[in-house]
């Protein structure tokens, strides 16, 4: 934790390029803030050695957002090939239609 850090606790990180992710890429700084208990949580996650630092931290949640985003496309291209082509069932259709709404 940063020592004398004011309860306007804030959080400086480098936007990596998002493809590669190279420690050569060029890098954008940005600033963010959070809640102390936000800081908090993150620090504890940096002290146990999970993550280096709370920018790494940050820039892993970023990414597996944008990661979990495209798999979510990549379901719902796949889910509509299924309706689409005749193969799956009235009861599976309806499960599928389902689902697609709820996303």
């Amino acid at each position: 934790m940063v020592q004398g850090s004011t309860p306007q606790k804030h959080i400086y990180v480098l936007a990596r390029n998002l493809i590669g992710m190279g420690g050569n890429e060029q890098t954008v700084p940005v600033q963010i803030r959070f809640p102390p208990e936000i800081v908090r949580r993150i620090d504890m996650k940096v002290d146990a050695g999970e993550f280096a630092s709370r920018a790494d931290y940050v820039r892993q949640i970023v990414t597996r957002s944008f990661t979990d985003e495209d798999d979510v496309d990549r379901l719902k291209v796949a889910l509509y090939e299924l309706l689409s082509s005749g193969v799956a069932d009235d009861i599976l259709k309806e499960q599928i239609k389902k689902i697609y709404r709820d996303m």
